[in-house]
């Protein structure tokens, strides 16, 4: 995490360079390393659950709202001036997560709708695709501004888009 952390920095220097705006680029690191920090603890959780348990479902549902707020709250926050293209993704993202979430409930509340399911799975994997293009954006390891960029792996986690450790 230490390393993330480092590289989200250095990403944010090389992004704007290192003099100008820095009182405002270091309070959206920090804000941003809060908001993925939560988004990393709740995904956690979500992994974390047990299929064969009742309670699931409910645990389901109420992560999934804790990440639609996540993603929400990392879609306004202040952006610093040349981070256009970082801010646009988060509001993306965000309005994916909220429709993921929303059909979600729909799929689950009540009677299994497996169209709904289906159609939140899909935008649940474009707000998470749209996510790690955020960060790789912000390391500086992604230069195509368009997040539908079919290169890259809707399917891969979005814990894998941090760097392994040295251990």
């Amino acid at each position: 995490m230490k390393k993330y952390i480092i590289a989200l920095c250095l990403a944010v220097m090389l992004l704007t360079g290192c003099g100008s705006n820095t009182e405002e680029i270091e309070k959206y690191r920090t804000d941003m390393d809060n908001i993925l920090s939560q988004i990393a603890s709740v995904d956690s959780e979500l992994n974390s659950l047990d299929p064969e348990n009742e309670q699931s479902m409910n645990m389901l549902l109420l992560n999934l709202d804790k990440l639609d707020g996540l993603f929400k709250q990392m879609s306004e926050l202040d952006y610093p001036e040349g981070f256009e293209q970082i801010k646009k993704l988060s509001v993306d993202a965000s309005n994916d997560m909220s429709m993921s979430v929303a059909r979600f409930h729909d799929a689950y509340d009540g009677e299994y709708n497996e169209e709904a399911q289906s159609e939140a799975y899909d935008l649940y994997q474009d707000a998470n695709q749209k996510l790690r293009v955020l960060i790789q954006v912000l390391r500086g390891e992604y230069n195509n501004s368009s997040a539908d960029d079919e290169e890259i792996d809707a399917e891969e986690p979005v814990t894998d888009a941090e760097p392994a450790s040295d251990e």
